[in-house]
């Protein structure tokens, strides 16, 4: 080859290298970009069907596992786009190698190739086992993380019981049968990262034994090009494709799972479309709109007719039948959790009831008797079995549990309809919010819910009947408003919204009110009286209370109300703080002047405070070094990080070991060669004496054989060591994501409640699911790929400058370049991996306080509303996430 050739094939290996680069990087951008739209659509199907789950589905659904659906399934799409196409890319790039082999050694090639094609099924089935521990994993993740959201909706009532420690020993039981699957996961993966060392030497040993046997000359030449081949094969059949295998099985468990939670039953959605009136009549009050319809047609007398009505919960079960192992195989493949269907008594039969319109009914009962779930029947949340119902009109709800979102208090009033100043105030008068929206710094736009400043049990329910009130409806559902505040508030409330002289009898709207405040019900229209799921008597008030029925039990239960209300009994939930329920009466008092002092001292003291956190903070620079060093420590004490150092360098060390012997080896060969070539040559020319010189003269040479078992030898002493390495980094951090949740936990559960009012329920579950997932799984790979790369770097580089020492000199440049390089791109990928972890949690967040108010969002029809929410979150989610896959890019040319 002439010094031009050389030039133009040198100049060749770059310009391809160069279009290699180019391509390869646009292929990973488009892939991780159409993986990433998978992604957004799937979270998009997930949070609408969310929304149109009947509750007896949504009681099989805990948040925890639709958050676990939106966190770690999904994110399954973004990886299979990638590897995918390795599923065929990769059996045509071995056939052309294949080919190459054949042409440079001829049948001692196929004996590498047998070598990986033989490696390859075993590390196809450490991928399926892999997807069968990720589906086990997944369901005992879903356990842990309800687990969770139950213990931040009851974090109050746990504190005031100290029920601490049992529920820590709760998450810690969960946690360990989590990482007992996860354990197994991570072997199966230890043993697949030993592969990736093991593979493509043991195919160039067999292959070069295959050319020992045969009598093949081996030459630099031949054994350098076979070790590149070699290392193209392992890289696309031996990791990519197997890689491949084990996405597109994990993707294949994660369709399940998420086929098996769009296939819940769905709440049936009315036929008729919901009416939203706009405009004003004339001659009406300034703050209501009248209701022009058909159902101020007179003779439409009923708004709200029940016939025969029978309905009833079905309460999941677990099943007590034992099954089959390959049964039980069989539905946990298919995402199956356990759980039948046990069919109870009808929680309400035989229901004949009809509402007059511009009536009050007041429907009351005892405990279970039904009057929750007459509501719900007629906001369609429960089905009927038999008997039939008609509605005439649209409906405004009020739960039992009062629901606020992370928003201002006039967002969650308002709640989607326009804001008109007159009717606000009226509604936020009668409501009895006046003096409570003094208090704080802001007014009406201070942030309540998860996010900022914390409400009462009794100021969430005056919100949540503001909300109701003030949407224009021909139909009212009241369950039970009056239960959270105290006496003097609840007759205001009465009198001024729901009874014959409010703001609603004005309009000649339909009420339908469930308390067990029986005192309120003397002024009703129509008095109905529920035990055991059937109507006991209806009627008028006064014949109700005349006819001889025992209200004395009901009129007990009242009083016991009335003497708890008399502070606002607080709805154990997160929003409301310790400062919150020692304040509630001062709050919801109208004319105390005892309490006068204590009210201005909370303003001041919250006007000192910020009225919303805005958004979650982020740390800032670069990860400092003790942060990986005290993660490694969580893991095991400095005596097992110095063992498993130890056993990284004797990994490595047999690695380039091997790779230097193959060097050493070849250079062996190729003097025994030449030695016999001058000595056969010398045989017919020069005597014995002169021959005796020549053989004294030849250096010492190492048998072949002896090559080929030092070789061998150091092959299996890399597979050896390599998997004891693996196994013992991935028990070690599997130990340090122990370590770190239960600390995580432990910080959660012993904080004060002010961490609880500023942080949002989305933001705790996104640091115990989607970021431990990182730390279970993401982050092990991510610290034994990035120590095996750069333990290969240095490998090759003493080997080459053993061969060579002028490689010392475009490394060290090379080395100046990236060190720059490197300070530039993680400047900027650390703080938009930050950034998408921030945009996150408000996903998370607004999904869960949708599952927490589905009865009053689709009673207000407020889905669309909603959905466009989600999706604004799940945008700039996305658009970090697009900054992050760009970035990862830039310098991938």
């Amino acid at each position: 080859m002439t010094h031009t050739e050389a030039l133009l094939y040198a100049g060749g290996i770059v310009g391809l290298s160069l279009l290699y680069g180019v391509t390869g990087n646009q292929f990973l951008f488009t892939s991780f970009y159409c993986g990433m739209k998978i992604r957004v659509a799937m979270c998009s199907i997930i949070y609408r069907k969310a929304l149109k789950l009947s509750r007896t589905a949504l009681g099989d659904t805990a948040p925890g596992k639709v958050v676990n659906l939106l966190s770690n399934d999904v994110n399954r799409f973004d990886l299979v786009s990638v590897f995918i196409h390795m599923m065929w890319a990769s059996p045509l790039i071995a056939l052309v190698v294949g080919y190459l082999l054949w042409l440079e050694v001829g049948w001692a090639g196929f004996v590498g190739i047998l070598v990986v094609f033989t490696v390859v099924p075993l590390q196809s089935y450490t991928g399926k086992l892999s997807s069968r521990f990720r589906l086990q994993a997944a369901l005992r993740t879903d356990e842990r993380v309800r687990f969770m959201d139950e213990i931040i909706s009851g974090v109050q009532v746990i504190k005031m019981y100290a029920w601490e420690a049992p529920f820590a020993k709760l998450i810690t039981v969960a946690r360990k049968l989590e990482l007992k699957i996860i354990r197994r996961s991570a072997f199966v993966r230890a043993i697949y990262m030993t592969f990736l060392l093991f593979t493509t030497r043991m195919a160039l040993f067999c292959t070069m034994l295959t050319m020992v046997l045969m009598d093949h000359e081996i030459t630099a030449a031949k054994v350098f090009v076979i070790m590149a081949y070699f290392n193209i094969l392992a890289y696309t059949m031996s990791q990519m494709f197997v890689r491949g295998v084990a996405e597109i099985a994990e993707v294949l468990v994660a369709l399940k799972r998420l086929r098996k939670f769009l296939m819940y039953e769905e709440r049936d959605e009315p036929n008729r479309k919901q009416r939203i009136v706009k405009d004003m009549k004339n001659g009406g009050p300034p703050d209501i709109a009248r209701i022009h319809s058909s159902y101020d047609d007179p003779s439409r007398k009923y708004l709200v007719s029940l016939k025969n009505a029978t309905a009833k919960w079905q309460m999941p079960e677990r099943p007590v039948d034992k099954k089959s192992s390959s049964q039980k195989e069989k539905e946990a493949s298919e995402g199956y959790s356990g759980g039948s269907v046990e069919f109870v008594a009808p929680t309400l039969d035989n229901i004949c009831l009809d509402c007059k319109k511009g009536s009050l009914i007041g429907i009351v009962g005892p405990v279970g008797a039904g009057k929750s779930s007459l509501l719900q029947v007629i906001l369609k949340e429960l089905p009927l079995e038999s008997g039939t119902m008609q509605t005439h009109g649209s409906l405004s709800y009020a739960g039992q549990e009062p629901w606020v979102f992370a928003a201002s208090i006039r967002q969650n009033i308002l709640f989607g309809e326009d804001f008109h100043k007159e009717r606000y105030d009226a509604v936020i008068k009668a409501c009895a919010l006046n003096h409570d929206l003094e208090q704080f710094p802001n007014g009406d736009q201070t942030i309540i819910g998860e996010r900022g400043a914390s409400l009462s049990g009794g100021q969430r329910a005056r919100v949540s009947l503001a909300r109701a009130v003030y949407r224009r409806a021909d139909i009212y559902l009241f369950d039970d408003p009056l239960s959270a505040v105290d006496a003097h508030v609840g007759r205001h409330l009465f009198d001024q919204v729901i009874g014959p002289k409010g703001r609603l009898s004005s309009n000649r709207i339909t009420r339908i009110l469930v308390t067990h405040q029986v005192h309120f019900l003397k002024d009703a229209d129509w008095l109905v009286v529920l035990k055991d799921g059937q109507i006991e008597i209806q009627g008028p008030p006064l014949d109700v209370f005349h006819s001889g029925i025992d209200f004395a039990k009901l009129l007990n239960a009242d009083d016991d109300d009335a003497e708890d209300g008399k502070s606002e009994k607080p709805k154990f939930r997160r929003q409301q703080s310790t400062s919150s329920s020692r304040s509630q009466s001062s709050r919801n008092s109208l004319s105390s002047e005892d309490e006068l002092d204590d009210m201005i001292d909370e303003k001041k003291e919250k006007e000192n405070q910020p009225a919303m956190v805005a958004l979650e903070g982020t740390s800032k620079g670069t990860v400092k070094g003790p942060i990986f060093i005290n993660y490694l420590k969580a893991g095991g004490n400095w005596a097992v990080l110095a063992i498993m150092f130890v056993l990284f360098l004797i990994t490595q060390f047999m690695a380039s070991g091997f790779d230097w012997f193959i060097a050493y080896w070849t250079s062996q060969e190729e003097l025994r060669d030449l030695y016999n070539v001058t000595l056969d040559a010398q045989e017919f020319i020069l005597t014995n004496k002169t021959l005796q010189i020549v053989d004294s003269e030849v250096p010492y040479l190492l048998s072949t054989e002896t090559c080929l078992y030092i070789a061998g030898g150091m092959v299996i002493s890399l597979f050896l060591f390599g998997l004891i390495r693996s196994l013992g980094f991935y028990s070690m951090c599997i130990k340090a994501s122990q370590r770190l949740h239960d600390g995580m936990f432990n910080g959660i559960i012993s904080t004060t409640m002010r961490f609880f009012d500023t942080n949002p329920s989305g933001r705790i579950l996104n640091r115990f699911s989607k970021d431990l997932g990182a730390t279970d799984e993401q982050l092990p790979k991510a610290i034994l790929d990035a120590t095996q790369i750069i333990l290969n770097m240095f490998g090759s580089i003493i080997v080459a400058t053993t061969v060579n020492p002028l490689f010392l000199a475009p490394i060290a440049g090379l080395t100046v370049i990236f060190l720059f390089i490197r300070k530039v791109y993680l400047r900027t990928s650390k703080n938009i991996k930050r950034l998408d972890g921030i945009t996150r949690s408000p996903v998370f967040t607004h999904l869960g306080a949708s599952l927490m108010g589905l009865p009053t969002i689709r009673a207000f029809g407020a889905q669309e509303i909603l959905v466009k929410e989600f999706d604004a979150l799940q945008d700039t989610h996305t658009a970090s996430w697009y900054m992050f896959i760009g970035s990862s890019g830039a310098f991938g040319y």
